[in-house]
C-alpha cells in the first residue's frame, strides 16, 4: 500500500515537471548577476544576449572647438555631465532619455554628448521594436553646442580687414 501511494506522489511529480528559472539581469559590461525568475510554461531554455553600443561614432576625431555635456546612466533619468570636446562635424549637443524593455523588464537609460546635424535629423520621440527589444524614446534634444568654431578669412577677407586698419 506504502508503494503504492508513493507510486501516486511520484506519477504526480513527474506529470507536473519542473519549471525552469532563469536569471534575469541588465547592466553594463560583460557580466551582470540578477534574480531567478520562473519561466513560462513551454519555454525549456535560458539566453544571454550581450548588444554593444556605439553611440555617434565620429569619422572626424580632430577637436572642432565646440563643447558640450556628455553622460551615459542605464537605470536612470538623470546623469553626472562633464564637459566632453566636440570633434569632426559635431555641431550639436544631444540629451536622449529612453526605456528599453526585453522580456517585459524595462530598463531607463540617459544619453548626453555630441552630434552632427544629420544624426539630429534622425532622432524622433516615440516607440519602436527591434528583435524582441522596444525602446520608448521620451527625450530626444539638440541644441547648438557652445564654442565658436574659427573661421579663416579668405582672401577678400583679408584685404577688407587691411583697409580697415
Amino acid at each position: 500500500m506504502e508503494a503504492s501511494i508513493a507510486a501516486c506522489i511520484l506519477a504526480a511529480l513527474l506529470a507536473t515537471g519542473a519549471c525552469l528559472r532563469c536569471e534575469v539581469c541588465f547592466g553594463l559590461g560583460t557580466s551582470c548577476t540578477g534574480d531567478l525568475e520562473t519561466c513560462a510554461a513551454g519555454e525549456d531554455s535560458c539566453g544571454v544576449a550581450l548588444t554593444e553600443s556605439t553611440l555617434v561614432p565620429p569619422a572626424d576625431t580632430t577637436p572642432n572647438g565646440r563643447s558640450c555635456p556628455g553622460c551615459v546612466a542605464v537605470f536612470a533619468d538623470q546623469c553626472s555631465e562633464k564637459t566632453i570636446q566636440c570633434t569632426g562635424d559635431e555641431t550639436r549637443c544631444v540629451d536622449i532619455v529612453e526605456t528599453l524593455t526585453t522580456g517585459g523588464n524595462p530598463v531607463q537609460m540617459v544619453m548626453k554628448g555630441c552630434a552632427s546635424e544629420s544624426v539630429c535629423a534622425q532622432i524622433k520621440l516615440g516607440s519602436s521594436t527591434f528583435a524582441g527589444l522596444s525602446a520608448d524614446l521620451t527625450t530626444a534634444k539638440c541644441t547648438v553646442a557652445s564654442g565658436a568654431v574659427e573661421v579663416a578669412p579668405g582672401p577678400g577677407g583679408l584685404q577688407l580687414l587691411k583697409l580697415l586698419s
